[in-house]
């Protein structure tokens, strides 16, 4: 096998084992077996209220909500979600029910 083949390979492997980290940081969360996270939210800014907008549109809510998020002191993951349509979430460890604008 050549050296851009191996290292291809372990570059997969390498993304396939983080993402799997942080799944099982997120499964110990939900379970409340993460002595760190109180509370957890997973939210979104895309199609509120079951409206689809444009990827656009979309984009630029939940860039404003990522910005609350951090102006908050708070981190959170990338999710993939479904309510009715398709669409970007966020998995928030900490999160209190109203955030700071």
């Amino acid at each position: 096998m050549k050296t851009s083949e191996q290292n291809y390979i372990r570059f997969l492997i390498r993304e396939c084992l983080e993402e799997m980290s942080g799944f099982h940081r997120i499964r110990k969360a939900m379970l409340g077996l993460e002595a760190s996270i109180n509370t957890i939210g997973i939210i979104s800014a895309e199609n509120p209220m079951a409206r689809k907008l444009t990827p656009q549109e979309n984009n630029i809510r939940m860039n404003r909500l990522k910005e609350t998020i951090r102006r908050n002191g708070l981190g959170f993951v990338e999710l993939k979600g479904k309510y009715i349509h398709n669409e970007k979430s966020l998995f928030v460890p900490n999160i209190e029910r109203e955030l700071n604008s």
